[in-house]
């Protein structure tokens, strides 16, 4: 069993807003399906929905929401070795992150970043074993995360459906 802090808490200064990262609960289920339903299909395809409810209903022990004033805004997590929920191998030495994304009408403003700090810092502190973070992307969010340290490794075409690739990336972590 992993076991967890129970909630990570930032003030960004440039807008005033207070954001808490929690890990997921079962009431969350519904506003992480509006998260994706705000992102579809610009960020993801129709046809991923199944595969979310299916992942939140068995992963939730290590999947997290970010809170903006009380209001859950993005929502992601980890995973680790033996779990595949990252569409990626992984060994003890690696960890993925899985289902990331931020409300649509909320992107670009620092809260995908603050969510993904307090992913690899839960990384840091509950499986410091890890040297390197990877993840399945789309090719919509690879410049994204290419600024934040990761590297493509490899691009499948259509990967996740017809016009969006799969794009494994990977950063390494201390």
């Amino acid at each position: 069993m992993v076991t967890h802090q129970k909630t990570w808490t930032f003030l960004l200064l440039d807008c005033g807003k207070v954001e808490r990262v929690r890990p997921f609960e079962p009431r969350d289920h519904d506003v992480c399906l509006a998260l994706l339903a705000s992102n579809t299909p610009e960020f993801f395809a129709p046809q991923e929905q199944a595969d979310y409810v299916r992942f939140l209903r068995t992963h939730q022990e290590t999947y997290f929401v970010l809170e903006r004033d009380g209001e859950v805004v993005a929502c992601g997590g980890v995973a680790l070795f033996p779990d595949d929920a990252a569409g990626m191998q992984l060994d003890v030495n690696s960890a993925g992150l899985t289902w990331g994304m931020v409300r649509r009408d909320l992107h670009a403003q620092g809260i995908g970043t603050a969510l993904l700090e307090a992913r690899l810092g839960w990384l840091r502190t509950h499986a410091p074993q890890v040297r390197e973070v990877r993840l399945a992307t789309s090719q919509f969010t690879t410049e994204y995360y290419a600024r934040r340290g990761f590297q493509v490794r490899h691009v499948t075409r259509d990967g996740f459906a017809p016009g969006v690739d799969a794009i494994e990336m990977r950063r390494v972590i201390k």
